[in-house]
């Protein structure tokens, strides 16, 4: 097994460390290294070793996005991939791990019809941090495809009440709203009470909006 700690350590910035211990609630110890670091230790990484990431122990978070990062270099196929990602399902205990992963997983983009299926399974996860991987991915991958409102219905039931999880629903339906408000807004209107005032903030607050139109969505802030 691999230990990175001692190659990572070099790289330690104790300020972004304390930033990142504020910002990110995990229960793995936080070495404190930007993200653009991380991947460029990843890449010289597999420039040395293709396959290290199979032996890495996750004992920081900084080894569980770098797993992630290789993960995401990796001339897999759908299934391969999922099946070496769900190792690390069990250390995803945090949104920050959840959402940089999948914001590198561009390869996901040729397996936009069966990665769908995938993640509907993940919805039903037992574990907050990997149902919102998968709505996370939804939002970074399909919402210009045809599955857009399948979406949408999906996530209008789901019955998860953890935090994390109805933030990114409410994230999720904030980019529906900028992407198609009409038909967005039938299903913002089913949330959940919490969910949808998130939801509408959200979009108060995106300047994807225009300023007129989040005048009158102020007007809506009310469920």
């Amino acid at each position: 097994m691999m230990d990175l700690t001692d190659i990572l350590l070099p790289y330690q910035d104790k300020k972004y460390k304390a930033f990142t211990e504020r910002l990110v609630q995990t229960k793995y110890p936080i070495i404190g290294v930007r993200v653009p670091a991380l991947k460029n230790i990843t890449k010289k990484l597999l420039s040395e070793n293709s396959d290290f990431w199979k032996n890495i122990i996750f004992n920081s978070r900084e080894s569980i996005l770098i797993y992630g990062f290789s993960l995401s270099s990796m001339n897999l196929t759908r299934f391969d991939f999922c099946k070496q990602l769900e190792k690390a399902f069990l250390s995803f205990d945090n949104w920050e791990t959840t959402d940089l992963l999948s914001s590198s997983f561009k390869g996901w983009k040729n397996w936009l019809d069966d990665g769908y299926s995938y993640l509907e399974t993940l919805l039903l996860n037992d574990n907050p941090f990997v149902v919102r991987f998968a709505i996370v991915m939804y939002l970074n991958y399909y919402l210009n495809t045809d599955y857009f409102e399948d979406i949408l219905k999906r996530l209008v039931i789901l019955n998860n009440q953890h935090y994390y999880v109805k933030m990114a629903i409410a994230w999720l339906m904030s980019m529906a709203y900028v992407k198609n408000a009409e038909l967005a807004m039938n299903y913002i209107k089913l949330l959940d009470a919490w969910t949808y005032r998130k939801t509408i903030q959200k979009c108060i607050e995106s300047r994807q909006i225009p300023l007129q139109e989040r005048k009158k969505l102020r007007l809506l802030e009310t469920y």
